[in-house]
């Protein structure tokens, strides 16, 4: 739908806002927000202000160290319902209010508070707009090395100021609109959740029970297996490929880093390995010499790779010749296994991994249950076919998903961009009466 524009416009005289309607002003954000200093008491929760989530308390993040007990918390600060927080990643996504929990927060965070009775929802907006951070990211260099953004610096910063009916009449239909975007962003993640777990059932389908549903099936003895073709056998990997294990070259020896030729395989990797069939790049790479001075091996293109530390489970076929760090398992396929096969079943196999790690703070597959995982193998050809089935279908649902994707992309831009326009007068929502 196209959107009506206001009728007379004029240079608001800041950059960042460019033309605002006749009927609007703007106003410094000192002259709306204060620097409030009230302290927090005792019984307060703590609070945490995130960019996905808003402002939370602090016990609902995962892999967050929490207060102890006996932790001094008297110098922090009181943040109530609708207070704004300036946190040190403000310039990232803009400034975050607090819609619902009362509590405290470090003092190493701004919290602001409303003047007057103000639209907040505006404000919310407005200080979350693509404009506002690309203005923050670009006046606030030092912050990267650990400067906040002062209220001093943030209360000279204009602001454009419709009149409070409109004010509320903008907040009122990006409430609506943004609230029909999101519901049908979830309603696609949800759908591509589906997706994902239908395309893990066609590998698993594939892997363990091959291609014709009608070959006569016996048990494999292996819970996560199931049943197995009659003419499959089961094996360990060992048995069919050899295993290398990883190493990293020491890290205090700059010259086994430097001038790096030498695809090196490690944990920082672990995003790539999520998207990737193949691997041929890594964060860091390591050198001929430092190769030599470890346990580190070169392996060949065409070996399996699987992660056992950390990110349980991730598999890749390495593209060229690489080395691997001691996170993660190498297998090269002898003739009787197949490594795309392979790779296929350790995808199968992520629930399966998943029990056989242990530890707290690092799960990991320890080595001897490494040396006894054991697989379904179909004879040669048939690891082929599967493979070949498998790509076929994969790539149809792959397709799909990225559409889907695609579209989340895009629907997370209209509602960006549809937020700026609308809190910067760029376009008039509907109800709004010019004088």
């Amino acid at each position: 739908m196209t959107m009506l524009t206001y009728s007379k416009y004029k240079d608001s005289g800041v950059d960042w806002i460019g033309e605002i309607p006749e009927g609007w002003k703007t106003i410094m954000s000192g002259a709306i927000f204060l620097d409030s200093k009230e302290r927090g008491i005792s019984s307060d929760e703590v609070l945490s202000s995130t960019q996905n989530d808003g402002v939370i308390p602090k016990r609902m993040l995962e892999s967050v160290v929490q207060n102890a007990e006996d932790a001094d918390l008297s110098s922090f600060k009181k943040v109530r319902v609708n207070d704004g927080i300036i946190s040190l990643r403000s310039f990232q996504g803009g400034i975050e209010f607090n819609e619902r929990y009362e509590g405290k927060i470090t003092p190493a965070y701004t919290v602001i508070r409303s003047r007057k009775t103000e639209c907040i929802a505006f404000f919310k907006y407005l200080l979350k707009s693509k404009q506002y951070i690309a203005m923050l990211d670009a006046n606030t260099s030092g912050i990267r090395q650990g400067k906040t953004i002062r209220y001093q610096d943030f209360k000279t910063i204009p602001l454009p100021y419709p009149s409070a009916i409109e004010q509320q009449a903008i907040a009122n239909y990006l409430d609506e609109k943004t609230a029909a975007i999101d519901a049908a962003m979830a309603d696609i993640e949800r759908s591509i959740e589906l997706l994902n777990e239908y395309r893990q059932s066609v590998i698993s389908e594939a892997v363990t029970k091959g291609l014709d549903h009608d070959a006569p099936m016996k048990d494999s003895g292996i819970n996560w297996i199931g049943d197995i073709p009659l003419q499959w056998t089961v094996t360990k990997i060992i048995n069919l490929a050899t295993r290398k294990s990883g190493h990293t070259p020491d890290k205090k020896k700059e010259e086994y880093w430097q001038n790096g030729d030498i695809v090196w395989i490690s944990l920082a990797d672990s995003p790539a390995l999520r998207k990737h069939h193949y691997v041929s790049e890594s964060n860091t790479m390591t050198n001929m010499e430092g190769i030599n001075h470890s346990s580190a091996e070169l392996l060949p293109p065409g070996t399996v790779l699987l992660s056992r530390d950390a990110s349980i489970g991730l598999t890749a076929i390495a593209a060229t010749e690489l080395a691997v760090s001691q996170h993660f398992m190498a297998y090269i396929c002898g003739p009787k296994l197949y490594n795309e096969y392979l790779y296929y079943t350790f995808e199968s196999m992520q629930q399966e991994l998943n029990r056989l790690s242990m530890g707290s703070t690092i799960p990991t597959i320890g080595l001897p249950l490494i040396h006894g995982l054991r697989i379904p193998v179909p004879p040669i050809e048939e690891q082929h076919e599967i493979v070949d089935c498998l790509q076929h279908k994969l790539n149809e649902l792959d397709s799909l998903i990225a559409q889907k994707q695609s579209l989340i992309v895009r629907l997370k831009e209209y509602r960006s961009s549809l937020i700026s326009e609308c809190v910067t007068g760029k376009v008039k929502v509907p109800g709004v009466k010019e004088d």
